[in-house]
């Protein structure tokens, strides 16, 4: 299997041309025959805490039925960051798109203390299962809470996906404690990071793979846009750059 983790440059809460990077990115990896692509957290939107109370969504909207689309005609699952609509306030939401024209979401269970006065945590299950592989889902700061990482690996992941918004600052020590991870567990680990303003920080790019033995395969730099495709079969990485 073929996992992409897409690099994009969101702009704030311009959810039309967000949208169209999404598929961009989304065709960008079937021609690498990707068979499934994970974008950041809140890619939809931009990492915006102070919009999402009124730019939030339902995981059946219309503004998605195109990559709802693209899923089922390109044969590929794929998942975006999103403010998922709460009965109270919204989720930080990996919204799941699947061949088969189902649609499911992740909601970020451990948040930030920053992110507490924007949003509610989730209480669904982080484990995408799909062609026979477990895909541990660890949205930003769920990396670095190791109740979380504990309760993914009990469930046999067999990768961890890490969806993420972060800054210079951040993203390094997302880089180390990754790596770390990876080769404490043995498991393959993805993460999918954006670029340009995001909140009041700048986002770092540098989206990355790290095998099981927790070397780094791929990384995208501080400002690229692009895909990094990672074989499960191979522990290889590729990167391709818009």
């Amino acid at each position: 299997m073929q996992i992409a983790v897409a690099q994009i440059s969101p702009q704030k809460g311009n959810v039309t041309l967000n949208i169209k990077k999404h598929l961009q990115h989304i065709h960008l990896a079937t021609q690498y025959q990707a068979d499934a692509i994970f974008f950041p957290e809140l890619s939809i939107t931009g990492y915006e805490p102070t919009i999402a109370k009124r730019l939030n969504f339902t995981v059946d909207s219309a503004l998605f039925s195109e990559i709802k689309s693209a899923a089922e005609n390109l044969n590929k699952l794929v998942g975006i960051g999103a403010p998922v609509r709460s009965k109270e306030s919204p989720l930080i939401g990996q919204i799941l798109f699947y061949p088969n024209g189902s649609v499911n979401y992740y909601a970020k269970k451990h948040l930030h203390p920053d992110e507490i006065p924007f949003f509610d945590g989730g209480n669904t299950s982080p484990i995408v299962t799909y062609k026979n592989l477990n895909i541990g889902l660890a949205i930003c700061y769920e990396i670095s809470q190791d109740e979380h990482i504990n309760d993914l690996i009990s469930e046999s992941v067999d990768i961890i996906m890490a969806p993420v918004a972060k800054s210079i600052e951040g993203i390094t020590v997302a880089h180390e404690r990754l790596s770390k991870l990876a080769r404490k567990h043995g498991k393959s680990i993805l993460m999918s990071n954006c670029v340009g303003p995001s909140d009041d920080f700048i986002a770092a790019g540098q989206s990355a793979v790290w095998g099981p033995d927790g070397n780094l395969l791929q990384k995208l730099s501080i400002e690229e846009e692009g895909i990094l495709i990672f074989d499960t079969l191979t522990n290889s990485c590729q990167k391709i750059v818009i």
